[in-house]
């Protein structure tokens, strides 16, 4: 029987997101070091061969894994754009919505490989930054640039001030999941988060009136 129009790109693309699935976890996986392509076809228990019908070489992997998470990750970036409340609410209701993303091992796995593969690999480095870093930051722009208009918030470079809320959000994680920080310093997430927030509103709020 004569294969349907577009079938094969559909068994295609559900393969190759089956084995993106499985290669996620085996790439960030804590402690380990940096896998060969023949390490992550056992682990997806596959062949080379197969891996590379799918995604050609080790580079093009690991991109493709990144890629794809970014774009799975796009509804979650409009909620993030959206302002919730005035300023002070707004932020604490960001940074909670950052930091909730980050107690998710597949959210928090993303960032391990895409900044571990990414430094070692100019390609999976670039796609790490556009499919993920950067998307994530122009929405928070987006709403930071929505309470400077309100006149809530003192105008300054959102991209500056983006950067400034969530990379320690991003930081603090990892210190305390995936390398070891919550077992010899571990942080109070809870407080910590609250005090970024009430500590961006200082900075960055105007007094009403």
């Amino acid at each position: 029987m004569a294969r349907v129009k577009g079938a094969r790109d559909a068994d295609f693309d559900q393969k190759r997101t089956a084995l993106i699935a499985r290669l996620t976890g085996r790439l960030a996986a804590a402690n380990a070091e940096h896998p060969s392509f023949r390490q992550l076809a056992e682990a997806a228990g596959v062949s080379q061969t197969t891996l590379r019908h799918y995604f050609g070489d080790l580079p093009g992997l690991i991109t493709a894994v990144i890629a794809w998470h970014g774009s799975e990750g796009q509804p979650y970036q409009r909620r993030l754009a959206q302002p919730s409340g005035a300023f002070a609410e707004s932020i604490a209701a960001a940074v909670r919505f950052i930091a909730a993303g980050q107690r998710q091992a597949q959210v928090r796995a993303l960032h391990v490989i895409g900044a571990s593969e990414g430094m070692r690999r100019h390609g999976v480095g670039e796609t790490y930054r556009t499919a993920v870093l950067d998307p994530v930051l122009a929405a928070l722009r987006q709403r930071l640039d929505a309470h400077v208009a309100a006149g809530e918030m003192r105008p300054c470079d959102t991209r500056v001030a983006a950067t400034f809320l969530c990379a320690p959000i991003l930081l603090a994680f990892q210190h305390q999941a995936d390398i070891g920080g919550a077992e010899t310093d571990p942080l109070d997430m809870d407080a910590f988060t609250t005090e970024i927030a009430e500590a961006f509103v200082r900075a960055y709020g105007r007094p009403a009136g």
